[in-house]
């Protein structure tokens, strides 16, 4: 029986192949793999697999706020302010 995740770096639960990290993160997916293997660093990466997770969570969080911190455009499209 092989590796399986989820990925100690990113998370995700399904990935075409589990690779092998560093001791601290043994068990890593398919994309942190490869870049823990050709870069022999994970720092300051997310897969893109887990960066569209997180905008997908945003956007469920931002749907629940009606704080008014966005602002509708006249085509009906929400967009988010960016603080300053």
């Amino acid at each position: 029986m092989g590796k399986e995740g989820p990925c100690y770096h990113c998370g995700i639960e399904q990935t075409p192949l589990w690779r092998n990290g560093p001791p601290e993160k043994p068990v890593l997916c398919n994309a942190c793999g490869s870049r823990w293997r050709t870069r022999g660093t994970l720092n300051d990466y997310i897969p893109k697999h887990a960066l569209k997770n997180v905008q997908d969570t945003q956007t469920d969080e931002d749907s629940d706020d009606h704080s008014g911190s966005s602002s509708t455009s006249t085509n009906g499209n929400t967009k988010k302010k960016l603080a300053r």
